[in-house]
């Protein structure tokens, strides 16, 4: 990992605190630019319900596989060794990949590959993913 010492860290921290909020902040224009504003109550919804269960879901997860690898908690402080954190940041990593070829492929799905169509010919995108199934 990259972050050995603590300045290191702390700058790591502070960029993330400041870049952070883009997340939250650019979350409803992106899917009203990419999906058009019908549905977008939908949209934001679903992605904030998703992102609930991964944060759910994904605690648990990461510690069952840093607890596999051997980066076993003592007293609740984390190990010296990063031996278990590679095996839990792959597998976080993973799932991020996963969700941006996902986000894609509905994108080209419901937007198709040359452009952005008006949003009268899309109709709602929910529409659109649950009657193509």
């Amino acid at each position: 990992m990259f972050a050995t010492t603590l300045p290191v860290l702390l700058v790591y921290v502070i960029l993330y605190g400041l870049m952070g909020g883009g997340f939250i902040s650019l979350l409803a224009p992106v899917l009203a630019e990419q999906f058009g504003t019908g549905s977008l109550t939908i949209l934001v919804g679903i992605t904030f319900g998703v992102n609930g269960l991964g944060s759910l879901l994904g605690t648990p997860i990461a510690t069952a596989i840093l607890a596999s690898l051997g980066g076993e908690l003592v007293d609740g402080v984390a190990p010296q060794s990063d031996k278990g954190y590679r095996g839990a940041v792959g597998f976080i990593g993973g799932v991020m990949a996963v969700g941006t070829l996902m986000f894609f492929l509905l994108k080209l799905k419901v937007g198709g590959r040359g452009g952005r169509e008006q949003p009268s010919q899309l109709g709602s995108p929910i529409s659109h993913i649950l009657l193509s199934y």
